[in-house]
C-alpha cells in the first residue's frame, strides 16, 4: 500500500532563509505475523523558495532573530507555494550558522515550528551543521557507494562547516568562523582619487581579525583591492583548514582563534579523494565555474558582502580534479524534512514510576552498537555522539537505542552486563538522564528483564525500557501513554512515533 505526504524543510541561516517542500511517497509493507513497516519510496521536490535575507535586529549587545519578520517571510513562502500550512504533515526547522548563536534562536525556532506544524526542531551547532550538510548533499551516500574519502565543505554567511567521510561514515567534523558575510559594505561616493571605495556597514569578529592581519581597518573606507585581499586571505585560510594545502604554518594561531572546534587533523591532507562544496558560497562557486569573467555581475560586491569574491578566490586555489560542486548547493542542509512512522512497542516494557513523564515528544535517539567485550563502550559511544551534536548539557530528552545484541547479550549474564554499562554511563554522564529519566530502546524482547535489574542499581533514576522498536541514528521519537492488555493488565505497550530526518537518509 502506498500513500503520499507533504513535508517541509526550513533553514534559518546566518545570511539567508529558505524553504523546500517535498512530496514523500510512503510504502507500507505488511508481513505475516509482523507489524507493518513504512519506508520512503520516493521524494519529489514540489517547491523551492527564493533565497531571502534572514532578518536580524540588535538590542544593545544582543543579536536577535526578528520573529515578526521571519514569520512573515515563511507565510509568504507558503503563499507562493499555494500550500496551506495545515496540509503539511511533517517537517524540520533548522537554525544554522551565526543565527543558531543568537540569544533567541531556540525560542524562535520552537515558536515557528509550533505555529507551522508538528516539526522536529534543530538549533544546529557547528558539528551538527556539518553532518546535516554532508548528508543533505549526498556526499555520505556517494562515499558509501564508491568507497571514496570525501570532505564536504558547507560555506555560508558566517561559517565553513566541514565533514570528513570515509566509506559512508562521518569520522570528523569541524567549523571555521569564516563565511561570505564576515564583512558587509556599501559603496561610498567616489572622489577624484579613489573611483571605487566602500564603507563598512557591519564587520564580525572574524572580519576584524583578518583586516588587522592585513594592516587594514573597518573604520576606514576600503577599496576594491582591499576587499579582494580580504577575500583571498579568507579563501587561503579555508583551504588550509580543509587540508587542501598546507603552508609554512604561520597562520596556525589565526586558524586556531577562528576555529569553533578542533582544527582538522593533518592526516586528512593525503586521504581526501574529493572535496564537495555546498552552502551559499558553494552555490556561487558553481555558478562562477560555468561563467567567464566577463559574464559576472558588474558590481564588485553584488550582495553587499564578500560572497562573490570569496567564491572566486576559492576557485583560484582549488585543484579542480578534486573539487565537486553539489547540485543542491545552498539547499544542502534543508533538502529533506521529517517523516513520521508509527510503531507499537513490545508488551514487555519496563516503566517503573515513569508514568508521570509520559507522553514525551521529540526525544533524540542515539544508536549504540553493543560491544560487551569492551568495558565502558556505552559511555564512550554516547560521549562521541553528544560531542558531534554539541549536546552535553542535558537540555533535551535522549533515548539510547542499543542494537547488535548477540545471543549471549540477551542471556541473563549479558543483560546484567548491559545494566552495569547503563549504570556506569549515568555515573559518568549524569546529564544524559533528563529530569532523572532515561529511555532505553531495544529491538530484542528483553525490556522487562533489563528494567528489573536496573531497579536495584539506579534507585534515584527513572528508567523507561521499551523493546520491539526499529530506529536509526539521528531519528527522533514521540512516546505516548501506556496501552494496557485486556488479557493481562500487567503487559503494557506504548505507542511510539519515529521521526526520521531525511538528512540522515
Amino acid at each position: 500500500m502506498s500513500e503520499s505526504i507533504l513535508s517541509v524543510g526550513i533553514d534559518i541561516g546566518t545570511t539567508t532563509t529558505h524553504m523546500v517542500l517535498s512530496r514523500l511517497s510512503i510504502d507500507t509493507i505488511s508481513i505475516f505475523n509482523r507489524l507493518p513497516e513504512n519506508s520512503i519510496a520516493a521524494r519529489e521536490i514540489v517547491y523551492q523558495s527564493p533565497i531571502t535575507f534572514t532578518p536580524i535586529v540588535y538590542e544593545g549587545e544582543n543579536r536577535l532573530i526578528d520573529f515578526e519578520k521571519i514569520s512573515l517571510v515563511l507565510e509568504d513562502f507558503y503563499k507562493q507555494a499555494k500550500i496551506d500550512k495545515n496540509e503539511i504533515e511533517s517537517g524540520a526547522l533548522i537554525v544554522t550558522g551565526d543565527s543558531a548563536r543568537t540569544d533567541n534562536a531556540q525560542k524562535v525556532a520552537q515558536a515557528l515550528a509550533q505555529a507551522a506544524g508538528n516539526f522536529v526542531v534543530e538549533t544546529a551547532g557547528p558539528k551538527l551543521e556539518g553532518i546535516l550538510a554532508a548528508r543533505g548533499s549526498g556526499a555520505v551516500e556517494e562515499s558509501y557507494r564508491t568507497g571514496k574519502t570525501i570532505c564536504n565543505v558547507d560555506i555560508g554567511g558566517g561559517t565553513s562547516n566541514l565533514a570528513f567521510i570515509e566509506k559512508g561514515r562521518i569520522v570528523e567534523t569541524a567549523c571555521l568562523n569564516l563565511g561570505g558575510r564576515l564583512i558587509q559594505v556599501e559603496e561610498c561616493q567616489p572622489d577624484l582619487f579613489n573611483a571605487e571605495q566602500f564603507k563598512t556597514v557591519q564587520c564580525n569578529r572574524s572580519g576584524r581579525m583578518l583586516l588587522q592581519s592585513l594592516g587594514l581597518s573597518s573604520s576606514a573606507p576600503l577599496s576594491k583591492t582591499d576587499l579582494s585581499k580580504l577575500a583571498s586571505k579568507a579563501a587561503a585560510l579555508i583551504a588550509e583548514y580543509c587540508r587542501i594545502s598546507i603552508k609554512s604554518g604561520e597562520e596556525t594561531s589565526l586558524l586556531e582563534s577562528l576555529s569553533e572546534t578542533d582544527v582538522p587533523s593533518l592526516a586528512w591532507l593525503e586521504k581526501v579523494d574529493e572535496y564537495w562544496f555546498t552552502g551559499g558560497v558553494g552555490t556561487l562557486m558553481k555558478s562562477q565555474e560555468r561563467k567567464d569573467t566577463k559574464s559576472e555581475k558588474s558590481s564588485a560586491v553584488p550582495f553587499g558582502d564578500l560572497g562573490q569574491m570569496l567564491a572566486r578566490a576559492l576557485l583560484d586555489l582549488l585543484d579542480r580534479k578534486r573539487a565537486r560542486f553539489d547540485a543542491s548547493g545552498i539547499y544542502a542542509t534543508v533538502i529533506g524534512a521529517g517523516l513520521h512512522t508509527m510503531q507499537v512497542s513490545g508488551s514487555t516494557i519496563g516503566i517503573q514510576s515513569s508514568q508521570s513523564i509520559l507522553p514525551l515528544r521529540n526525544v533524540r535517539i542515539l544508536k549504540i552498537s553493543a560491544e560487551q567485550n569492551n568495558k565502558g563502550y556505552l559511555t564512550a559511544q554516547v560521549t562521541k555522539q553528544l560531542n558531534f551534536l554539541d549536546q552535553l548539557d542535558g537540555s533535551e530528552p535522549l533515548a539510547l537505542y542499543i542494537n547488535d545484541l548477540s545471543r549471549d547479550d540477551i542471556s541473563y549474564r549479558g543483560i546484567k552486563n548491559l545494566a552495569a554499562e547503563i549504570s556506569n554511563l549515568l555515573e559518568r554522564l549524569p546529564k544524559v538522564a533528563v529530569k532523572n529519566a532515561l529511555v532505553i530502546v531495544l529491538k530484542e524482547d528483553i525490556a522487562m528483564s533489563l528494567s528489573q535489574i536496573l531497579k536495584g542499581m539506579l534507585r534515584d533514576k527513572i528508567i523507561l525500557t521499551i523493546d520491539g522498536i526499529d530506529a536509526q541514528n539521528g531519528d527522533f521519537m514521540d512516546l505516548g501513554k501506556t496501552l494496557g492488555s485486556a488479557i493481562d493488565p500487567n503487559c503494557l505497550s506504548i505507542g511510539v512515533v519515529i521521526k526520521t530526518l531525511l538528512f540522515y537518509k
